[in-house]
């Protein structure tokens, strides 16, 4: 488990582990190379993997956290930034495994825990479904743990799958977004919590893979070295939409 300083560095060096390390299987008949619980750690203030050779949606990752963030899992909003995404619906209307209503319904108990012991080892939003139904879209991530260490909020994400192509580099989005979230309803809730600022996302998948359909356009983008052009705008760490943030929801990504 080695950090990086940014998605980007943590993103190639998990290419790297998979590629080189991974065993072979075909779940639903699909193959792909496989690494059991292994743990990425990426700094939560820059959380966007801008690797060129991986032609990322920036749209949709940016419109997939504001989804999230309002607690929303319709289809309609969020399918008009992914054109595959709502193959996933079971209906056609909502989405089963979706993380929004999950976050929303534990949010407030995670900051309270945290406002109320900021040592507590039971902030805990848990995302799986116990007895999930067959669907198209069951959940990958079974939980989200938040802890205040030294003036930083880290985030341990367990998930049951993760795939590093598609997968990967918007969960750590999603995730630094979720713990900016935390960190923001606390600066409202207590000025105490002024100085605490976003720490490490530590997410250890118990299945991180590579499907073989990506396989070459993952060995590619291995060989990319980290470089100064990689670098982004760091999360919560400057004035700025973050800042403000007040969990209405109202915030609206261009189409």
């Amino acid at each position: 488990m080695r950090q990086a300083n940014s998605a980007s560095e943590a993103w190639l060096n998990l290419l790297t582990s998979v590629l080189s390390e991974g065993s072979k299987i075909s779940p639903r008949s699909q193959g792909c190379a496989e690494v059991l619980c292994l743990t990425s750690v990426v700094d939560m203030a820059n959380p966007i993997v801008t690797v060129g050779t991986r032609k990322m949606s920036y749209r949709f990752m940016a419109a997939e956290a504001w989804w999230i963030l309002s607690g929303k899992s319709d289809v309609e909003s969020i399918a008009g930034y992914s054109g595959k995404i709502a193959d996933f619906s079971d209906d056609g209307l909502r989405f089963d495994g979706a993380y929004g209503p999950k976050i929303a319904e534990q949010a407030r108990f995670v900051v309270d825990k945290i406002s109320g012991d900021p040592d507590t080892r039971q902030a805990v939003m848990s995302i799986w479904r116990p007895n999930p139904r067959d669907s198209k879209d069951t959940p990958c991530t079974l939980s989200l743990q938040f802890l205040m260490r030294s003036w930083k909020l880290d985030c341990v994400a367990t998930m049951r799958s993760s795939d590093c192509w598609l997968g990967w580099v918007y969960d750590v989005f999603n995730f630094s977004c979720i713990s900016a979230y935390v960190i923001l309803s606390l600066r409202k809730k207590n000025s105490y919590f002024d100085k605490l600022e976003l720490g490490r996302l530590f997410l250890t998948a118990g299945s991180q893979h590579i499907y073989d359909v990506t396989d070459q356009r993952l060995r590619r983008c291995s060989r990319t070295r980290v470089s100064s052009s990689m670098e982004t705008p760091t999360l919560l760490r400057s004035r700025g939409p973050w800042s403000s943030c007040d969990g209405s929801g109202s915030t609206r990504i261009p189409r």
